[in-house]
C-alpha cells in the first residue's frame, strides 16, 4: 500500500470515530521524514486536549488500523493543532544543542521526561553524529535519556 492510500485510510478512520464520537474534527494526515505518518486534528479538540487517556487510546487505534491496512507495522502519530510538529522541531533543537555542548565539555547531557517517540527522535538526530552516543536508562515512566561522548 502506498503512503497516499495508508494516508487516506487513517484520515478515515479517525473521520469515522469523530463522527460516532459527535466532534467537529478535521483530519489531514501527512508522511513525516522517517517513514512514519502525522495526523493533524484540528476544531473542536478541547476535548482531546482534556484527555491524554483518549489520546493515547486513539493513536494506538490508529496505528493498528495503519498496520493493519499495510500489513507491516506502521508508525504514526496524532498533532493536536500543529503541536506536535512544533515539539518535534523543538526536540531537535534542544538535542542538537545539548550534542554540541558535550562536544565542547566532553561531559554528559541530559534528557528527562520525555515520552517513548521523543526519546526516539533524540536518539535518531544524535545517531547521524559519530561522535556522541545516546541511551537511556530507568523505569519505563521515568525513563532519562543520556547523551555523551562516544
Amino acid at each position: 500500500m502506498n503512503p497516499q492510500e495508508l494516508i487516506h485510510v487513517g484520515e478515515g478512520f479517525l473521520r469515522g470515530l469523530f463522527q460516532r464520537m459527535n466532534l467537529a474534527i478535521q483530519v489531514k494526515g501527512d508522511a513525516d521524514q522517517r517513514g512514519g505518518y502525522v495526523f493533524e486534528l484540528r476544531g473542536d479538540v478541547i476535548t482531546l486536549k482534556r484527555r491524554a487517556d483518549v489520546m493515547s487510546a486513539l493513536g494506538t487505534l490508529l496505528g493498528q488500523a495503519l498496520s493493519q491496512a499495510a500489513g507491516e507495522r506502521v508508525r504514526s502519530a496524532l498533532d493536536l493543532e500543529g503541536r506536535y510538529l512544533l515539539r518535534e522541531a523543538l526536540l531537535e533543537t534542544v538535542a542538537l544543542d545539548v550534542a554540541a555542548n558535550v562536544k565542547i565539555t566532553g561531559r554528559r547531557g541530559v534528557l528527562a521526561g520525555l515520552n517513548p517517540a521523543e526519546r526516539r527522535l533524540v536518539h535518531g538526530v544524535i545517531s547521524e553524529d559519530k561522535e556522541i552516543a545516546t541511551h537511556s536508562e530507568g523505569q519505563p515512566e521515568s525513563r532519562i535519556l543520556f547523551i555523551e561522548p562516544a
